[in-house]
């Protein structure tokens, strides 16, 4: 395949040299080659396929896993790396757009999701910048979320799940209480009630991720005496069943209010936050969350449970929590787990004061002039604690 594959090169790259390895593996038919741009000559590139860790479960139906090794100390920015992966659209399993670029992270033993590529779909190229050592993947994004941590082997016919959050959550309360109607297709909305505040939890847990929409909250909440649901979820893949999700992709702007006593008790949950399942374009700001009481099993926060993709400014900022939060394992106060997530300016005090992180897994990312469980924050939320 690659030996006919002719590469058309319609990008201005200023390189000195270029490394390609072509692709002969015949299981990845849409992997033509791989191209390494730049002053390549202190660097090398190579096809790591057949590397146990990186099984033909965990990488999935397109990409082949290039390694990018220096002779030095490391990469150096000013040699301009660049990293081209080159496919063939006629035999790719999926959209091109479902294309994504991995990185693993040997220190953390975890594939990172690379956000900083460009998509050439004319010319059949995924562009990468390389900043680190180690190996990239090209990939099928829908199957890379079904076999992240290479327990389940991906097949053409696995099938999707039978997903319904009536089986994940108490839905009882919100069901009675939701209100949807404010919700129709302009994209701004307003939130006034705690029914439509559980409105905006049953649609998204049915499907609607909000992708490019911003809501506001209108007034203080009290949800003191209700059993709630994180707003998104995911179905994990099992037994032949593809991954399933369910995120929440919109900006939450909380205008300084306050919602009192969330209650999420989901001792055998994952992704427990007020925002559980996340993607890309999700911000939160000027929100308050007092005597909330937060239980789970892993992904455990008060604002965000996981996500994928988050944007590049501050994604949560100006927020504060008082409460209990509790999990067994990526338990954070305002994060449970992310990659590349940007929390700014928030205070936390909970846990009767016990030491909790102020994000559980923090992949990348920054947390700037926050305050978990301190003087400062405890000065700041004093007219908020028992």
């Amino acid at each position: 395949m690659g030996n006919s594959y002719e590469y058309n090169d319609s990008s201005d790259y200023s390189s000195n040299n270029q490394q390609v390895v072509e692709v002969f593996e015949e299981e990845k038919p849409a992997m033509v080659m791989a191209m390494l741009l730049g002053d390549t000559k202190d660097y090398s590139i190579a096809n790591t396929y057949h590397i146990d860790y990186l099984s033909n479960g965990v990488v999935g139906q397109v990409g082949v896993p290039i390694c990018v090794s220096s002779s030095g100390n490391g990469i150096d920015d000013d040699d301009n790396l660049t990293l081209v992966f080159v496919y063939d659209e006629d035999k790719l399993d999926c959209d091109e757009t479902e294309l994504g670029i991995l990185w693993y992270n040997e220190e953390a033993n975890w594939y990172d999701t690379l956000i900083n590529y460009e998509a050439d779909y004319e010319n059949n190229q995924i562009i990468v910048p390389v900043k680190n050592e180690g190996t990239y993947i090209l990939e099928n994004m829908t199957t890379w979320v079904a076999v992240w941590d290479g327990t389940y082997v991906y097949e053409d016919t696995m099938m999707e799940p039978d997903a319904d959050w009536h089986n994940e959550f108490y839905t009882d309360d919100i069901e009675k209480l939701a209100d949807t109607s404010i919700y129709d297709e302009s994209g701004e909305y307003h939130i006034y009630t705690i029914e439509e505040l559980a409105g905006l939890v049953k649609l998204v847990n049915e499907g609607r991720s909000f992708e490019g929409c911003s809501i506001y909250l209108e007034n203080d909440l009290d949800l003191a005496g209700y059993q709630w649901a994180p707003i998104g979820w995911y179905h994990p893949a099992n037994d032949g069943y593809l991954w399933k999700d369910f995120p929440f992709a919109a900006k939450f702007y909380g205008n300084g209010h306050i919602i009192y006593n969330l209650t999420l008790d989901y001792p055998e949950g994952s992704d427990i936050a007020l925002f559980g399942r996340t993607v890309h374009g999700f911000e939160v700001h000027d929100l308050g969350l007092v005597d909330c009481y937060i239980q789970g099993n892993y992904c455990v926060g008060a604002f965000l449970g996981d996500n994928i993709n988050p944007g590049e400014t501050y994604d949560i900022t100006n927020c504060f929590v008082t409460g209990t939060i509790t999990g067994l394992s990526d338990e954070g106060v305002f994060v449970g787990s992310s990659t590349y997530i940007k929390i700014k300016d928030c205070y936390a005090y909970v846990n009767n004061g016990e030491e909790i992180l102020a994000a559980g897994d923090l992949r990348g990312g920054e947390i700037v002039d926050c305050h978990v469980n301190d003087e400062e924050a405890y000065e700041s939320l004093a007219p908020y604690l028992q």
